[in-house]
């Protein structure tokens, strides 16, 4: 293993970067869910527009009920992330970091105050980039946070995902190069 087959980043989490990963995690839905989440909404939606059919009921009513419904799925989406993320970093502020994370061809390790690890790569079910984040998965619904912020340069990002395509052989989910 040479020294250029590694990338070692010093990571450091903050609340964002907690949120932003579950904001991830909750939009990498399967089709089967996300196809039941909008027919759900559909007849959400038709319900709606019976309700604002019926003679006794205002415009206003339906208006509001509407507002209701697209406010909470504002919240879904953007409020529950937040909320948990800042719940999860005043509970956990001494584990966000800084962390030592490593990646070669045996696989990734990670260095903190708290311990260290070494994890192969055929423990990770699925690696996933998003435009501020790696999500290294060893379970389907739990990642790795590794924020691009962290690493010095974008040829380092591009390293990153080099070794990542050159080692890595399950399901690699990463974003065209710049």
């Amino acid at each position: 293993m040479t020294e250029s087959e590694i990338v070692t980043v010093i990571v450091t989490l903050t609340r964002d970067d907690y949120a932003a990963a579950l904001r991830a995690l909750a939009q990498s839905r399967s089709r089967p869910q996300r196809i039941l989440f909008w027919v759900s909404m559909a007849i959400l939606g038709y319900f709606c527009y019976v309700w604002l059919r019926l003679p006794d009921r205002s415009v206003w009513g339906g208006i509001l009920g509407l507002a209701v419904l697209a406010i909470f799925v504002l919240f879904v989406t953007y409020g529950a992330p937040f909320l948990s993320a800042r719940s999860f970093v005043k509970k956990n502020a001494d584990k966000l970091g800084p962390a030592t994370h490593s990646i070669g061809p045996d696989g990734t390790s990670n260095e903190s105050s708290h311990g260290e690890s070494k994890t192969k790569w055929t423990a990770y079910v699925r690696i996933r980039e998003t435009p501020r984040l790696f999500l290294l998965y060893t379970q389907t619904n739990f990642a790795q946070i590794l924020p691009k912020r962290c690493f010095d340069s974008p040829t380092e990002v591009e390293k990153y995902r080099q070794v990542l395509r050159t080692y890595y052989k399950g399901r690699l989910e990463l974003l065209p190069s710049a």
